[in-house]
């Protein structure tokens, strides 16, 4: 929580919360459409799944000792982060396939 010590730069986290919240819309809609892709196409040229839960792993929330924004924080976080690298796997797998 690198951010707690500048608490002068506190304008500055005000005014970009809206854009990195903002960036939630687009994330889901990647992971709608990502999953489509992953079930169809996957199913179709015999790749075996990517397990998701061991990309997106949401549970630093339940850490005691956050505060209820960090915790929104770390989950919004868990998740994002979470996405893409299941998304990389997804699209490393069907490269080494030779389908794309």
């Amino acid at each position: 929580m690198e951010f707690k010590r500048h608490s002068s730069r506190v304008l500055f986290h005000i005014l970009s919360a809206p854009f990195i919240y903002g960036m939630l819309v687009p994330f889901v809609f990647l992971d709608f459409c990502l999953e489509i892709y992953h079930r169809i196409c996957f199913f179709c040229y015999d790749i075996p799944y990517v397990e998701r839960s061991r990309y997106i792993k949401i549970d630093r929330h339940k850490l005691s000792y956050l505060s209820y924004t960090e915790k929104i924080n770390c989950m919004y976080c868990g998740y994002a982060n979470g996405l893409i690298n299941y998304a990389r796997e997804i699209s490393g797998r069907t490269e080494n396939t030779g389908v794309a």
